[in-house]
């Protein structure tokens, strides 16, 4: 039933066929055949439009497999954020952009505070649980025009076109303030556990020579946050790193 919207798309008198698309044992969706007699669709014509069925149930799961596999080479499985192929492709591109231009470009490096003691007390699961809650969150926090992905491990990272070190830093202070808020309760717990992260800024005023050495600027002052106390936002050239 809930594949016959076929109301107000065809006429109310005549004849309608409808047969269901599977593709294995799956329901991809149903293919509707009118004509404007009633009565019209004779038994032994049945069959035939189950062959038409069966090719077009056959074509819709060839597409759905391709879409699928698309994702995969470009998407992060957990999280469903881009991967680091796709976001390293971005900033080449943005790069580009900036160089031909001189358009301020930002980057930001995140990492979920105390990773791995999710893992080592409470198990991978919770792990798991605790990166696609912050890869759901950082995405609602940024422009539709920004590259959200997860850049390996429990980082992530986000390009932003168009935008100074100052705006960088205030988005970048929005995420974290927005991770600060989400708690996460282990299944063998009674209370919650707070989650927090890290982050790094930096722009192409920072005077990089190359796109890696912008992602490598926000990367420093990512270590800097982390070795100054995490649950905070350093931008380059700010505060020192401490061994």
């Amino acid at each position: 039933h809930r594949f016959l919207h076929f109301r107000g798309k065809v006429p109310l008198q005549g004849s309608l066929l409808a047969l269901p698309l599977v593709a294995g044992e799956v329901c991809v969706g149903v293919a509707l055949f009118h004509r404007d007699k009633i009565n019209s669709f004779q038994f032994d014509e049945v069959g035939l439009y189950h062959i038409i069925a069966n090719q077009i149930a056959s074509a819709v799961e060839n597409a759905l497999l391709y879409q699928q596999t698309r994702e995969l080479a470009t998407h992060d499985e957990l999280t469903g954020l881009f991967n680091r192929r796709v976001l390293e492709t971005r900033l080449e591109m943005e790069w580009e952009r900036f160089r031909r231009f001189d358009i301020t470009l930002a980057f930001i490096m995140v990492d979920v505070d105390f990773f791995k003691r999710f893992n080592d007390e409470f198990g991978h699961l919770l792990g798991d649980r605790v990166l696609r809650q912050v890869g759901q969150l950082v995405p609602e926090q940024v422009r539709k025009v920004d590259t959200v992905a997860r850049y390996g491990g429990e980082e992530f990272a986000v390009l932003l076109p168009r935008t100074n070190k100052v705006e960088a830093a205030a988005v970048a202070e929005k995420l974290r303030a927005a991770v600060a808020s989400l708690a996460i309760r282990p299944d063998n717990r009674d209370e919650d556990i707070g989650i927090t992260i890290s982050v790094g800024v930096a722009s192409t005023e920072d005077a990089p020579r190359s796109a890696k050495q912008l992602l490598d600027m926000a990367d420093h002052a990512l270590l800097v946050s982390k070795s100054s106390g995490r649950n905070r936002v350093t931008t380059y050239g700010e505060g020192q790193l401490l061994v």
